[in-house]
């Protein structure tokens, strides 16, 4: 039937095809005669969630970014085991790097799980030297006359 194929000799079912019903039949073709039977299967759609756009800042340990997605009720889920999230949608801006989220949105009443990744790139500062090797500190002297 729709959405099934075999590989390496084993016969699977593809929900990806689409939510709806479908009815598999397996025929079992013997010598003389055959066999058969059904299987009738629901494929249930999964929750669409919208995780957002990605997202590039710069590094600041004290800045805390709020992770949102629509609609409500899931849950975000770093890729990254070293990356923590705080209160359930709150990341701390404290680490160079390409970070990975997934906001997993369930169906309480299927179960199904809807999916949706956003990645937050925290960039390192760029250096900001008014003058670099020279003191934080110029004094200059009071004159009607521009000095460097």
């Amino acid at each position: 039937g729709p959405g099934v194929d075999s590989l390496n000799g084993q016969w699977r079912f593809n929900p990806g095809i689409g939510a709806g019903s479908y009815q598999l039949i397996y025929i079992l073709d013997g010598i003389a005669c055959f066999a058969y039977d059904t299987v009738d299967i629901t494929v249930i759609p999964v929750p669409s969630p919208t995780a957002g756009a990605d997202i590039l800042t710069c590094l600041d340990p004290s800045d805390t970014l709020s992770l949102t997605a629509s609609p409500i009720g899931g849950n975000w889920v770093p890729v990254d085991s070293a990356i923590q999230v705080v209160n359930g949608n709150l990341f701390i801006a404290d680490t160079v790097g390409v970070w990975a989220f997934v906001y997993e949105l369930p169906d309480t009443t299927t179960g199904c799980v809807g999916r949706d990744t956003q990645e937050i790139e925290i960039a390192p500062l760029p250096p900001a030297e008014i003058a670099p090797n020279e003191p934080d500190t110029i004094l200059f002297c009071q004159t009607t006359v521009p000095q460097q």
